[in-house]
């Protein structure tokens, strides 16, 4: 139901947009009208999409509707108002466009808090800028009102601070007035309301030991940073203004710990720019160890190199900027991607990257998919069956630097490669009928192939070759050198690395074990069919690995699970047994691996993000990665050590006791350790170097 009154309203909205972009219209009240909204659903010249809602006011209006309908037919979203007179004008719908999904851009917490900020400091220029030529006005012999003043000052301000807000004028003159009944207590200039922390300056200083200690990963819960700020106030000027204020306050129990909760809520409000609460998760002490700066600078420094030597890449006479897809851009451009190259890939077709993926048939340890919920009663929790059969193996996938699949590789787990049954290795697919003969027998020839009963595994095109899916076993279910050595020789026996004009291909792996064994580093150094293999930095692979990326195996992950959930669906559905074996295996390999593994754009993006295409240094940016070449962080972090042990009068702090003197003593001890851990390794290449130079 359209009320009349609400038409009336946007009739009258949309007269007054007439009148202004065209004063010639005629825009008399009309005595009838006709009003219609269309919204057209499908193209511009189908009528019967177009969803229309129209009311007369009399009968003499239906010429007038028929027009606007004509209209409306012809401007897809638009707002048609007809006059009785005949005429028509279309207007935009611009309030029922789409709108971009996310938070708008500039309200952010930093963005709000800039705003808020610039807001302030625009009031008090006004302040300041309207005593001044107050004073000054009634000098002069052409007298203004202080209101006129007002006005002209809050106008130049507004836009030289770049301030939309309505700034009233009682907001100024109000703490003028209060100004002069009491100059002592009431500032021309104010950050906020209220009286300002007393703790305000310490704060600081925890803010900083706050978040160097989550650098250094030892991360302080909620009572340790109000210990940390008792103790560094203990003894202190900063501890006497406290009490004080929290006496004026009429605050009780003065005798108990000074700072406490309601401290802890106003200093993460006052700095929720900087500060959250989040749950930790757990980072491996060795891991922590690798995941350095100059670690993965060692990688890159290192690897870049050997692509050269591989004939993958070249060494640029004048180092450039790129963008994501390696075209040179500007040092300025919005488009730039990494730091500043000294190499370039000429053979992505020949640079390929490998990782494990540890897989199992059981759904015991799934998650859940995108929260995705389910229908249950109210009170109640939904339960799904599940297999819990756990059949291990390992995929192995091989990604191109020009972001395609290579190969699928699977490896079970079995005593003896010869026992290895012929229906794992060509799956078996229960939402396929096979074919079958007259006595209910299932030949193998004829269900052989994709989308039939034994399919087999995910097949990969690349250069124009199809690789089939390889698969292979061992004791463990794992990779090993033997079968690594197997695999590049069905490579080399199909052609997909072709080395011409002494081009080596190239092959990025983490530091597994197999890629030590004797039959592996046998095959690639052989002249016959050399690869150029490079490990990467041990147990920092979730940053540099290819296969490590969300984009591959987090995508892979989370299909696998939907897939093995269909899966037993549909054996409750056949009657069959509830679990998963590994028959079942491929099939679901079908379904999921092209998901995770062969999805060209994110692969790029995945290469590209780790810095291996181009070749850009890009993870030494990388906010996990901390730079110990310097002992603290230049700017924020310095301040930690200078600010509080020079004798400065602003800021007394006990950092000698208690908790302070603590986490000093663990940030400095930190980074001496890694001082020491970057001068042993600085040896260990110079020794190198001169074993080589020798």
């Amino acid at each position: 139901v359209i009320s009349r009154p609400a038409l009336h309203k946007r009739v009258s909205r949309a007269s007054a947009k007439l009148q202004q972009k065209s004063p010639t219209v005629n825009l008399s009240p009309p005595t009838a009208e006709v009003v219609t909204f269309a919204r057209q659903n499908g193209s511009p010249s189908s009528a019967s999409t177009a969803s229309s809602v129209t009311v007369h006011t009399s009968a003499s209006a239906s010429a007038s509707a028929s027009a606007a309908q004509s209209n409306a037919d012809d401007d897809e979203g638009s707002q048609t108002v007809a006059t009785p007179n005949g005429d028509s004008s279309s207007l935009s719908n611009d309030n029922t466009a789409r709108k971009r999904s996310g938070r708008p851009k500039g309200t952010g917490i930093v963005q709000q808090q800039e705003k808020k900020d610039n807001y302030a400091k625009c009031k008090n220029a006004i302040v300041a800028a309207y005593v001044h030529r107050k004073a000054c006005n009634q000098q002069n012999v052409e007298y203004k009102s202080n209101n006129d003043i007002l006005r002209e000052v809050i106008e130049e301000k507004k836009a030289e601070f770049n301030v939309t807000e309505n700034i009233p004028l009682t907001t100024i003159k109000s703490r003028v007035d209060r100004n002069k009944a009491n100059p002592s207590t009431h500032k021309l200039e104010c950050k906020h309301h209220g009286i300002a922390s007393p703790l305000e300056l310490a704060e600081q200083y925890v803010l900083e030991v706050v978040l160097q200690m989550q650098k250094i990963r030892q991360p302080m819960t909620k009572i340790e940073v109000i210990e940390l700020m008792s103790d560094s106030i203990k003894g202190t000027v900063h501890e006497e203004m406290f009490r004080q204020v929290k006496a004026s306050r009429a605050v009780d129990a003065l005798d108990e710990e000074q700072v406490g909760d309601g401290w802890w809520r106003r200093f993460l409000k006052r700095h929720k720019s900087k500060l959250s609460t989040s749950r930790g998760e757990r980072f491996s002490v060795t891991r922590a160890d690798w995941t350095r700066y100059e670690t993965i600078k060692d990688m890159y420094d290192g690897i870049y190199p050997q692509m050269v030597e591989a004939g993958v890449a070249v060494k640029l006479d004048t180092p450039i900027f790129t963008d994501m897809e390696g075209n040179e851009v500007d040092e300025d451009d919005p488009k730039r991607f990494g730091r500043k190259q000294e190499y370039k890939i000429t053979h992505p077709e020949l640079i390929f990257f490998a990782d494990e993926t540890g897989c199992n048939t059981s759904q015991k340890k799934d998650g859940h998919v995108g929260g995705r919920k389910y229908v249950c009663a109210r009170g109640s929790r939904p339960q799904q069956l599940a297999s819990t059969t756990d059949h291990s193996f390992t995929l192995l996938p091989f990604t191109s630097a020009t972001g395609e699949a290579v190969c699928c590789v699977v490896i079970f787990q079995c005593a003896n490669e010869d026992e290895l049954k012929a229906t794992w290795a060509t799956g078996i697919d229960i939402f396929v009928d096979p074919v079958k003969e007259k006595n209910n027998v299932i030949p193998f020839e004829n269900n052989s192939g994709k989308g039939k009963y034994y399919p087999g595994g995910p097949s990969c095109e690349f250069n124009g070759i199809t690789i089939p899916c390889l698969h292979f076993s061992s004791p463990s279910g794992g990779i090993t050198g033997t079968i690594l050595a197997k695999i590049l020789t069905k490579f080399d026996a199909i052609g997909i690395a072709p080395r011409d004009n002494g081009v080596v291909p190239f092959l990025l792996v983490d530091g597994h074990q197999s890629r030590l064994d004797h039959v592996f580093l046998k095959y690639i150094n052989d002249e016959t069919h050399k690869w150029k293999i490079c490990i990467g930095v041990p147990y920092a692979t979730s940053l540099w690995q290819v296969g490590d990326a969300s984009e591959q195996n987090g995508n892979f992950k989370s299909a696998w699970s939907k897939e093995k959930e269909k899966l037993i669906k549909q054996k409750i559905r056949l009657e069959m047994p509830r679990k998963i074996e590994p028959e079942n295996v491929m099939p679901l390999l079908n379904r999921t691996f092209h998901i995770g593994f062969n999805n060209k754009q994110a692969n790029l993006k995945a290469v590209a993000d780790r810095g291996w295409a181009p070749l850009n240094y890009i993870l030494l940016d990388h906010p996990d990665l901390m730079e110990s070449s310097v002992a603290l962080d230049e700017g924020s972090s310095a301040t930690v050590v200078t600010t509080s042990t020079t004798a400065s009068s602003n800021l007394e702090l006990n950092i000698h006791e208690g908790s302070s003197g603590a986490c000093l003593g663990t940030i400095l001890s930190h980074y001496s350790r890694s001082r020491q851990f970057d001068e042993s390794q600085k040896k260990k290449r110079a020794k190198k170097d001169c074993i080589l130079t020798n």
